[in-house]
């Protein structure tokens, strides 16, 4: 526990580390969201983010054809919520969604007590919010 909040300082740790994670990743800013599934029983969640950036800022042209996963292992899970928010013409016709339903707008940490909580926002109502003990990372190879 640390002697200031009485928040186990794994999960201060968790939540600085996420903080400079998001910081040196942009906050994914459009980048894509590959994929989201449990792992380890349910203990866990996988969340893999297709960083579609190049080493020049501009968006890599064989962004969707050569994916660039930075997968994050969100360990001790507590909460799980996705929010759709497609619309009448979304569920009408799911054959004509494309990857743009996947571009995200921010990844963000939010407050929760004694975990930590990831958010990953789009431009309308979708979300999906993780409340979680600690993180790991794993980043493809330059």
């Amino acid at each position: 526990m640390t002697e200031t909040d009485g928040t186990p300082g794994m999960v201060n740790s968790a939540r600085h580390r996420l903080d400079a994670l998001l910081s040196e990743w942009s906050s994914f800013e459009e980048c894509l969201l590959h994929d989201v599934r449990p792992v380890h029983f349910g203990f866990g969640v996988r969340m893999d983010i297709n960083h579609v950036w190049g080493p020049d800022g501009q968006v890599r042209p064989d962004a969707l054809e050569r994916p660039v996963l930075v997968r994050l292992f969100l360990m001790g899970v507590q909460r799980l919520e996705f929010t759709g928010a497609l619309n009448h013409a979304q569920l009408a016709d799911p054959e004509q969604l494309d990857w743009g339903l996947t571009e995200i707008a921010v990844v963000r940490r939010f407050d929760v007590p004694d975990l930590v909580g990831l958010a990953v926002e789009w431009e309308s109502e979708r979300q999906l919010r993780v409340c979680f003990a600690d993180f790991l990372l794993s980043v493809p190879d330059a």
